[in-house]
């Protein structure tokens, strides 16, 4: 089973900064953690990788943990990140703001991306 580390990157308007994928799915910034990397280690260098962004530790708050029958996911959170400093650095990959207010039926997220969306905004009391 595959082991990822997904990071919600929130601006300092409270906006979810994520990906729009080439196909108009819209996920976490992520990617796979290397054999003996930490989850929380894994998320700082695979959020500078994508973004360019260069956060500690201390940064990142945890989320939660999500599995799906290909992958055990763990996704945090960064605050308070000026929007102007992240890109996507994907070939086809696309910045996109996620409101509180939006249908997440309606936008694109992935199904595992849903989930662990609506539970930030219950946990942060923004739902």
């Amino acid at each position: 089973m595959r082991k990822i580390v997904c990071v919600l990157i929130v601006s300092s308007k409270g906006d979810l900064l994520m990906r729009r994928e080439a196909d108009g799915r819209i996920a976490a910034f992520g990617g796979l953690r290397e054999e003996g990397d930490a989850p929380v280690r894994a998320a700082v260098r695979v959020l500078g990788e994508e973004t360019g962004l260069d956060v500690r530790a201390e940064d990142l708050e945890f989320l939660g943990a999500y599995a799906s029958d290909a992958a055990d996911m763990q996704v945090f959170i960064v605050a308070g990140v000026d929007s102007d400093r992240v890109h996507a650095y994907g070939d086809e990959e696309s910045l996109c703001k996620v409101h509180r207010s939006d249908d997440f039926e309606d936008i694109g997220l992935t199904a595992m991306a849903r989930k662990y969306v609506i539970d930030y905004f219950k946990k942060h009391k923004r739902a």
